[in-house]
């Protein structure tokens, strides 16, 4: 082999070696420049799904990646006090999970959750406790990581809550589970000036709305139904054990009345031993024949 053929195959093989070394790198480390379309719901004491057994309030974070190469990863700041509850990807209807990697931020306060985006659409739930009793305070922040356009954010009012605010106002109206909602739609939101809202309302119990002692409605109608049909089966036994018991005899008074009743209608078809023919009770003689009666 010629040195000048030997060259080109040397050439030939790194150059082949570094883009398949370099080719994964590249698809692993790549993140989105910007979300877009994302929805921040904060739901204060919605539910207890992993049974925490305090007072918190549940974040859901989704929307799309803008300017990534799908797999790629994606970063979030969550509060370090938060307790993750699902981190993946979607649209929610068809979303797939999987566990995060959690770190400390350059952020006091709070860590950082990075995962592998397998579609455009990313997923995230947290739960982070909230504090004072029965005044609760709640001083949420959204710190994204990208560029956010078109968000729009909702603060939902928990069951049996009081005196309940929240600052920026929003548009108060109501939503498909019957809970009061505070809506916010924000153009442009940046990593430099992150969303906040001050949340504090009054709260006697510890209950979550949904999923607590407070019986859901289904729950409640099969509790009325089962009352009734427990009172329907009473009645049906007790009226068959009424018509089984034995009828009482009737009182001496009436059973003389009866028998006197039974008499005087056989009195009225007495006749004359002497001419046969028909004569009264009370007569003493007949009044056919004229004969006495002994």
């Amino acid at each position: 082999m010629s040195l000048r053929k030997l060259f080109l195959s040397v050439v030939a093989a790194v150059s082949l070696a570094s883009l398949v070394s370099v080719a994964p790198v590249r698809a692993q480390g790549e993140e989105p420049t910007a979300l877009k379309n994302v929805i921040v719901s904060v739901y204060p004491e919605y539910d207890d799904l992993l049974q925490l057994g305090y007072p918190s309030v549940l974040v859901m974070l989704e929307g799309e990646v803008v300017s990534a190469n799908i797999p790629a990863t994606i970063r979030f700041l969550v509060p370090s006090d938060a307790v993750m509850y699902s981190a993946g990807s979607g649209p929610r209807n068809q979303y797939v999970g999987g566990p995060p990697t959690r770190n400390a931020s350059n952020i006091t306060g709070w860590d950082e959750i990075s995962y592998e985006l397998k579609t455009k659409y990313f997923v995230l739930e947290y739960y982070s406790p909230i504090t004072g009793q029965p005044d609760r305070v709640i001083p949420y922040d959204f710190h994204p990581v990208y560029p956010v356009s078109n968000l729009r954010a909702v603060v939902q009012e928990p069951k049996r809550a009081t005196n309940f605010t929240v600052s920026p106002q929003g548009t108060v109206s109501t939503d498909g589970e019957g809970f009061r909602i505070h809506t916010y739609n924000q153009a442009n939101i940046s990593p430099e000036a992150p969303l906040h809202f001050d949340i504090s309302y009054t709260k006697k119990d510890t209950r979550p709305s949904v999923g607590g002692d407070t019986g859901s409605p289904n729950t409640t109608v099969l509790i009325v139904l089962g009352v009734i049909a427990v009172l329907v089966v009473a009645f049906i036994m007790v009226s068959r054990l009424r018509a089984r018991r034995p009828q009482p005899a009737a009182s001496r008074s009436l059973r003389r009345q009866a028998a006197r009743t039974a008499k005087g209608g056989q009195g009225k078809n007495k006749y004359c031993r002497y001419c046969g023919k028909p004569v009264q009770e009370t007569d003493r003689f007949c009044p056919h024949c004229g004969k006495k009666f002994d």
